[in-house]
């Protein structure tokens, strides 16, 4: 039963994240626009060529937020609407319990997000290639430096590991964070404006977490999250207290909700 209402919720959140990969795709062709139409070649004379690379820049801007925006009401929609909104009631009459109707929502939810990164990654590599005058340096070269670094020795395999096991904490901490105030909002402790008081309870919850990440330990979240931070300045001990921290703090949003659904939910339509 878990694993159909996993290949349910993955086919639903097709509808959220294509998108998402469609605008990944006009991303990258923004970004390399100029060299696409060969803006170096004599057919783009000097004033165009300058007009040309700003717009497609202005565009890329204002698609990279699209992507952010997008991103986030993919994500909303997905664990909170799909829940709260849509066919709940439904879903909680379903013959499986409360911890694996998380476990399908937020896992498809994040194989959903690792597919939307990867594409990403691929589709600038790909296009870097194709507008690039050196051939040499592909994909392939790439992963094979971060494998090499990585097997180099044990410390560098440490935080190779612990940094994406915390990427994966990452998007399970925030795809609860979105389930529990939902849970909390939809329930019989609120009665009204619970959409505006679910997205407060987001809001204040994610900020405390990166104020007491921030605070806490020498790793900056965005740092650990979406770049490949310098291993040599991070403390040997940080990673793992931040990860034993976002493991609490998974199982703390996990009962808080499972409480809240059995005990306080009221879904209204």
């Amino acid at each position: 039963m878990l694993l159909t209402l996993f290949k349910k919720d993955f086919k639903e959140n097709a509808n959220y994240f294509t998108p998402i990969i469609l605008m990944v795709l006009v991303l990258g062709i923004l970004l390399n626009f100029p060299d696409l139409l060969g803006s170096s070649d004599s057919y783009f004379d000097e004033m165009k060529t300058p007009v040309i690379f700003q717009a497609s820049w202005l565009l890329s801007i204002a698609t990279f937020v699209c992507i952010f925006i997008f991103s986030g009401l993919a994500i909303v929609r997905s664990l909170y609407n799909s829940i709260y909104n849509e066919k709940g009631y439904e879903l909680f009459t379903l013959p499986i319990s409360s911890g694996q109707i998380m476990f399908s929502k937020v896992l498809s939810v994040i194989v959903w997000l690792v597919v939307v990164y990867s594409f990403y990654y691929l589709t600038l590599s790909v296009f870097q290639l194709i507008v690039s005058n050196d051939n040499f340096y592909t994909v392939s070269d790439i992963m094979s430096e971060k494998f090499k670094y990585m097997f180099s020795n044990l410390r560098n395999m440490f935080y190779m590991i612990f940094s994406y096991i915390n990427r994966i904490l990452y998007l399970i901490v925030m795809s609860l964070t979105v389930i529990f105030a939902g849970a909390l909002a939809n329930s019989s402790l609120v009665q009204k404006y619970r959409g505006a008081i679910a997205m407060i309870i987001i809001t204040i919850v994610y900020f405390g977490i990166e104020y007491i990440e921030r605070s806490m330990f020498d790793i900056y979240l965005y740092d650990l999250f979406y770049s490949n931070f310098v291993y040599n300045t991070v403390a040997d001990a940080d990673l793992l207290y931040i990860t034993a921290f976002r493991l609490a703090f998974i199982v703390l949003l996990f009962i808080g909700t499972k409480i809240l659904w059995e005990r306080k939910l009221q879904l209204t339509y």
